[in-house]
Parts: C-alpha cells; sequence; structure tokens
C-alpha cells in the first residue's frame, strides 16, 4: 500500500518484507533484549506528555550496535538506495487501557533528506500515526510488514489496549 500526496511519497507499507525465518529471528532477538526505559518516546530526559490527544508514559528502547547492523540489512533492502544508516533501534510499548486511543509524542526522526522506518515484530493494535499537512494517515502493526515514510514527517505510536505490547524495529538512513 502506498500513498502519496502530488508528487511525494507519504508513505508505504510493505507485508512480508522479509522471509518468515528472519521474522521469527528478529522476535526472539527481542525476548532476549535487555530494555531501557525512557520516560517519552522522544527523550528520556523530556517530561511526560498526558492531555486530550497525547499519552507518552514512557517506552522502552535497545539501540542496535552498529557491528550489529548486518543483521538488518534485510530490512534496508526495502529502502532502496541509501547513503548511510543513522539509527537502528528495538521499541516497545506495552498495553495500556488509560491511553483511549491517544498517541505518543509527535516527533520527527530526520531531516527531508532522510527516511524512517517502523518493522512491526509483533502483531498489535497499537497504531502507528502519521501527519502530512492537514492528513493524518493511521497504520495498524502487522507482524512482518514495514513502514517507510519521509523523515521529517511528524508522527507517533500509541500503547495497544488488547495486546500485551507493541513491537517494533525503527530504522532511519540517509537516501
Amino acid at each position: 500500500m502506498e500513498k502519496k500526496l502530488g508528487h511525494s511519497l507519504t508513505y508505504k507499507v510493505i507485508d512480508d518484507c522479509i522471509p518468515k525465518d528472519l521474522q521469527k529471528k528478529y522476535l526472539e532477538i527481542s525476548e532476549g533484549i535487555h530494555w531501557i526505559y525512557n520516560k517519552t518516546c522522544i527523550h528520556p530526559l523530556i517530561v511526560p506528555i498526558e492531555n486530550a490527544t497525547t499519552f507518552d508514559v514512557g517506552q522502552l528502547t535497545c539501540k542496535v550496535p552498529e557491528d550489529d547492523y548486518d543483521l538488518f540489512l534485510p530490512l534496508l533492502d526495502n529502502f532502496g538506495k541509501y547513503s548511510k544508516i543513522n539509527r537502528i533501534k528495538y521499541n516497545l510499548l506495552w498495553r495500556c487501557s488509560e491511553a483511549n486511543n491517544r498517541h505518543t509524542s509527535l516527533h520527527h526522526d530526520g531531516d527531508t533528506d532522510c527516511l524512517s522506518a517502523v518493522y512491526y515484530v509483533n502483531d498489535s493494535d497499537g497504531e502507528t500515526i502519521i501527519i502530512d499537512g492537514e492528513d493524518e494517515y493511521r497504520i495498524h502493526p502487522k507482524k512482518g510488514s514495514i513502514l517507510i515514510f519521509p523523515a521529517h514527517l511528524l508522527h507517533a505510536s500509541s500503547n495497544p489496549i488488547t495486546a500485551h505490547e507493541r513491537i517494533c524495529i525503527n530504522l532511519v538512513v540517509t537516501k
């Protein structure tokens, strides 16, 4: 699925973007991670935001060391051409009925020369929200799919309400 406004890419979702055995491997890695708690999805030192639209009470993260980037090259193949890997990290949001369909803090991952991706490690009900001008897109996580979008677009994630956790791999590259 691909959504475009004019000539620019808003986002692209590729289902089953990697083989099933690699999907299983990324899930197994997530089960053995020593997670780090961040107070918000933006930065561990920023005060959490809770209001009518935002529920950002933290997430668990694990940065992938550059020495391990080779394991994630199959995900990066979905970008096409890129010049530099800026970041690869695991993110985990937990079930929270208090979230009430609110999202974490809106943020961007880079400049107009960067692309972001969210690879969904598990099935979950915590949507990813992308804001492009006046348009808002909500992408439902599906295990094995990857969401690719320009890194300068505002976006946010959502805590799951029924699933126990929402695990993804966030990748940012320079075109």
